[in-house]
């Protein structure tokens, strides 16, 4: 049996796998935020490991037949020890502002910020690069700086805690941190110049776990994943078909492992990145806003047209109505979320009821997915697109994107739990059976609209 902590911004999660991958037990906890030195919001580190503590000495001892353990975490993320192994700073929130001062002195020093990005695939997103948040502590709190014995990723600390080791994590470190240079395959020449190398574990292929004994019990512990790696893991896997996965939420994400020809400043310009498997082969990504410009955009029509705020989740696709909209080749949404042109002026309220207006949307919306797709997947006929979380559920979507894809096989995904199950699976090293995926993702093909 195999016990994963998935900790995530907002649900802090304890779940429990048998020997097939069948969830057992899953335990949920929500924790309020605290604040750190600066007065902003961060993760309770102390209370969340306590936490952890008490239910891993729960579940061993109601399942004595548990033998791994391992984490997947939200990126972006460092933890800062001292020898002891204690932490020695809050647990930073990457949406705290980056003082002016610092991000000025550090691209003078190590840019253009353009050249950096390129060199490790990383937009420049303040402490979203979380090698900038270790710049940062290192030139505003020197006194804390020089007591840190290792800055190891969320996923990393969190093995580190239980087993003592400090393992390397490809996949934390792969997240747009502008810590590791994709090219030369090494930590970059700027964390060379402030000699922050030494303070991560050495960057070289490792087991995927190790052996502790833990209260007199063996356990085999993992090093932790990056979330959004952890839930790619089970596709690769289990898959014997080439793909694109196109996990939807708040942010659109679209991975493909199969594609890493160099970043250009162009896509770079638009969101398009690389994430780093477990063995440190890239994956290309491209990420869009859209959940969160579909809810703004849905609020705005609900209170326009009077309706309820889950009205969109009945409207059904419309052929007749689709095509009448397409034929005008009119842009009627003005973003707030989205890069790029577009209209400067709203013009959706000259449509006639709600209906109509979340045709429009969604036109609009999945024309803009199409586009971000095309970045990291130059030809769209010759994989397969998984699409998994809460677009995966909206029928209007799914239509309009097959008739945008025609040549595309479309395979929609449900499940709740993709990082922990991504984050269990990499334990083990015995294969799937063919039907692992429609079994435990409810993968299926979307037959579908794919006339235009």
């Amino acid at each position: 049996m195999t016990l994963i902590f998935d900790i995530g911004k907002t649900h802090k999660k304890c779940l429990l796998f048998d020997a097939d991958y069948q969830l057992i037990e899953l335990e949920e906890q929500r924790f309020a935020e605290i604040e750190d030195e600066d007065g902003f919001p961060c993760d309770d580190l102390t209370g969340i490991l306590r936490w952890m503590e008490d239910r891993l000495d729960f579940f061993l001892k109601k399942y004595p037949a548990i033998t791994h353990l391992n984490f997947s975490t939200y990126g972006a993320s460092l933890v800062h020890v001292d020898q002891k192994g204690k932490p020695l700073t809050p647990l930073y929130n990457y949406l705290k502002p980056l003082p002016a001062d610092i991000r000025k002195r550090f691209y003078q020093l190590y840019g253009p910020a353009e050249k950096l990005a390129q060199e490790t695939a990383s937009p420049a997103l303040d402490m979203l690069n979380s090698g900038l948040q270790l710049y940062w502590l290192k030139h505003s709190q020197p006194e804390v700086f020089a007591r840190i014995h290792r800055s190891l990723h969320f996923p990393q600390f969190l093995g580190f805690y239980f087993s003592g080791k400090a393992g390397h994590d490809a996949t934390s470190l792969g997240c747009h941190t502008a810590l590791w240079d994709f090219g030369k395959k090494a930590y970059h020449a700027w964390v060379q110049a402030e000699k922050l190398a030494p303070l991560f574990p050495a960057p070289e292929l490792l087991p995927t776990t190790s052996s502790i004994t833990y209260q007199d019990k063996k356990l085999m512990i993992g090093y932790g994943l990056h979330d959004s790696s952890a839930a790619l893991y089970p596709y690769l896997k289990a898959s014997d078909t080439p793909f694109v996965l196109l996990s939807t939420g708040t942010w659109s994400i679209a991975l493909n492992p199969f594609q890493d020809a160099p970043l250009t400043q162009e896509e770079l310009a638009q969101d398009v990145l690389f994430y780093l498997q477990p063995d440190q082969r890239p994956v290309k990504a491209a990420r869009l806003f859209l959940g969160k410009e579909h809810e703004v955009k849905v609020a705005d029509l609900v209170e326009f047209y009077g309706v309820d705020k889950n009205a969109y989740r009945q409207v059904a696709f419309s052929p007749e109505r689709t095509k009448a909209l397409k034929k005008q080749e009119s842009r009627h949404f003005v973003w707030q979320q989205l890069p790029g042109p577009g209209p400067t002026h709203a013009s959706w309220q000259s449509l006639s009821d709600f209906t109509t207006a979340y045709h429009q949307l969604l036109i609009e919306l999945v024309d803009r997915q199409v586009q971000s797709l095309r970045l990291i997947w130059p030809d769209l006929n010759k994989q397969r697109l998984i699409i998994e979380g809460g677009f995966a559920k909206n029928g209007l979507f799914l239509a309009l994107l097959q008739q945008a894809l025609p040549e595309v096989e479309i395979f929609t995904a449900e499940t709740a739990h993709g990082s922990a199950l991504g984050a269990a699976l990499i334990m083990e090293s015995k294969p799937l059976h063919s039907d692992f995926l429609s079994e435990n993702y409810s993968l299926r093909k979307y037959q579908g609209s794919r006339g235009a």
